[in-house]
Formats: structure tokens, C-alpha cells, sequence
């Protein structure tokens, strides 16, 4: 298995010693290669922008999309932010993680 987790700094692991990061920890536990291409301040709409060229560049088994919290962040509509998410459910076995605020309306 090889996954590539594309997200934003929650994905990237911002401050955090390398030796730490999430994915490196999952890479280590599940024994699998784990490619971290999170961006710090990234939003949906910038993830799907550069997902072709990482699923091609990387050619991964799977996919991790950790994102949208900049989104909620910039106000954007989350039918909006679902869309740019479903862009990038092709071709790939996706696993999504969203971080949903239950207390916006």
C-alpha cells in the first residue's frame, strides 16, 4: 500500500520535528509508505489544483484527503467545499477525513 495524504497544515504537521508528524508515525505503525503532501494554509480548491500531478508524480495506492478547515476559516460554502473534495474521489481509493464544525450554521 502506498498513501498519499494531501491536505493542509493539519496534514503537513506544521511545528512539528519531522520524526513526529502524524504520517510519518502511520508509515511507521502500519508499515507502509506514506507520502505527506499537505500544504500549510491550503483550501480545498487548492488541493484539487494540484491532485492530478501528485496521484501521476507519487502514482499511490490510496488516497487521504485531510482538509477543508481553511475553508470553514475563509467562509466558503460547504456544498462548494464538497464539490471540490468529490473532484478528487476518481480513479483512486479515497479516504476522507473533513473536520466539521457543529456549531456553524
Amino acid at each position: 500500500m502506498k498513501l498519499l495524504c494531501i491536505g493542509d497544515s493539519l496534514t503537513f504537521g506544521y511545528e512539528t520535528d519531522i520524526s513526529k508528524k502524524w504520517t510519518r508515525l502511520l508509515e511507521k505503525e502500519l508499515n507502509i509508505e506514506v507520502i505527506n503532501f499537505g500544504i500549510n494554509g491550503d483550501t480545498t480548491s487548492g488541493m484539487l489544483s494540484r491532485f492530478i500531478s501528485a496521484i501521476t508524480q507519487f502514482k499511490p495506492t490510496h488516497c487521504l484527503i485531510f482538509g477543508g478547515t481553511n475553508d470553514l476559516w475563509f467562509g466558503l460554502n460547504d456544498a462548494f467545499i464538497m464539490s471540490n473534495v468529490y473532484g478528487m474521489c476518481k480513479n483512486i481509493q479515497v479516504i476522507i477525513y473533513l473536520y466539521l464544525n457543529p456549531l456553524r450554521r
